[in-house]
Order: C-alpha cells, then sequence, then structure tokens
C-alpha cells in the first residue's frame, strides 16, 4: 500500500490525532449529521419546553466554542463521538424532563425496578463518556502525564459533577417554581443528589481504569 493511501485511510481513523481540515473529515461531519438528526428529533414536542431549553443552552454554548476552536483544540474523532453521544443522552433526558422516560419504563416493567433511573444512567454517561476528550486536552495544554494526569481528570469530572447540580437546582427553580423538591432534583429521594454524583464518580473512575488498561497494551506493543 502506497504512502499516499496509507494517509487518505488514516485521515478518516476515529483516533487520528492529526489535524484534520473539517472539510477533509468525513467521519466528524457523519458524527455531526447523525448527532443532528438525534438532537432535532428529542426538540419535538418535549414535556417542558423552558426545561428542555434550559438543559440545552449550555450544550450549545460547547458545540459553538467546538466549533469556533477546532483547528486550536484538534481532537480525536472519537473525542467528538464521546462528547457527541453524551448530548444525546442529555438531550434525550430533557425531552421528558427527566422525568418517566421510555427507559424507566423499561426498567420498571422488566426488573420491577421503581424510580426514575435514567438521571443515574446520565451523570454515569457523563463520568463515562467525556473523561477520555477531557484527557485529550490536558494532554496537550499541560505537561501533566500518567498518575497526576488521572487525578487532575478524576478531580475536574467530580467537580463539574457538583456544579451541574447546582445548575440542575437553579433550572428547576425557574422551570417548577411552586416545587421545592424538584428544585433540587431528589425525586422523592432524599439522597438522589449524592447518587447523581456518585455515578459520574463510578464512570469516570471506569473510564480511567479503560485508559490505563489501553495505555498499558500500546506500551507492550
Amino acid at each position: 500500500m502506497s504512502t499516499k493511501n496509507s494517509e487518505q485511510i488514516e485521515k478518516h481513523l476515529l483516533f487520528n490525532k492529526n489535524h484534520i481540515p473539517f472539510k477533509k473529515n468525513r467521519v466528524l461531519q457523519i458524527i455531526i449529521f447523525l448527532f443532528l438528526i438525534g438532537w432535532g428529533l428529542t426538540a419535538i414536542r418535549p414535556v417542558n419546553w423552558t426545561y428542555y431549553l434550559l438543559e440545552n443552552i449550555p450544550m450549545g454554548l460547547i458545540i459553538i466554542i467546538l466549533s469556533i476552536f477546532y483547528k486550536r483544540l484538534q481532537l480525536s474523532n472519537f473525542s467528538y463521538l464521546l462528547i457527541a453521544l453524551f448530548f444525546l443522552m442529555n438531550a434525550f433526558g430533557a425531552h421528558y424532563d427527566y422525568g418517566k422516560t421510555p427507559i424507566d419504563e423499561w426498567l420498571k416493567d422488566t426488573f420491577e425496578i421503581k424510580g426514575k433511573h435514567y438521571d443515574l444512567i446520565v451523570h454515569f454517561g457523563y463520568g463515562l463518556l467525556m473523561s477520555y476528550p477531557i484527557k485529550e486536552l490536558l494532554s496537550q495544554y499541560t505537561k501533566l502525564h500518567t498518575f497526576w494526569l488521572y487525578i487532575f481528570i478524576f478531580s475536574l469530572i467530580v467537580s463539574l459533577s457538583g456544579t451541574f447540580e447546582i445548575i440542575e437546582m437553579l433550572v428547576n427553580k425557574i422551570t417548577n417554581p411552586n416545587n421545592p423538591e424538584k428544585h433540587l432534583g431528589l425525586h422523592h429521594d432524599p439522597f438522589n443528589t449524592q447518587k447523581d454524583m456518585s455515578m459520574a464518580w463510578l464512570g469516570t473512575f471506569l473510564a480511567i481504569v479503560i485508559m490505563i488498561i489501553v495505555n498499558s497494551r500500546k506500551k507492550r506493543k
């Protein structure tokens, strides 16, 4: 296989860390196209329009920032895929006001698990899916390596998880002014906030373990 052909194939790989002009990055274009379709579907008749918009505004701002600084950030397509998946998970939950989603109903009917558990799934997904993109950014713009890099990733995810809980409280306070329990996102569970953050920690821990295993295997080759 010629060097030119190898370079052409490499440009389409998810894990390519070399900067690819957006016009030539077909993989990223496909990811964005599918993401916009999914995002658009969640915007069809949401349970609470105000809640849906408030949940999606931060996501929209992050997308704008990623677009503006695409050349500088130089994230891999895999990172963009993980970010897109998490954003879709959040948009899906926001569509149902993080209430009775089809997944909650399925858990109830299949395993007889009562309660609103999709919220916990999203917090777990946040830790699991966002750890790798953060690792790529930190690897580029800091001198942190190995142990301290993963400690920083975990600490950052944990702090952002707490910040998210505060933002969620403010959003609920705006959309449900007469429901104090909803303000805190308790869902009839006094420990809901602690469970949410614990799931984010668990997702982050699992992501870090996976990254360590993958990196150790790469070094052996």
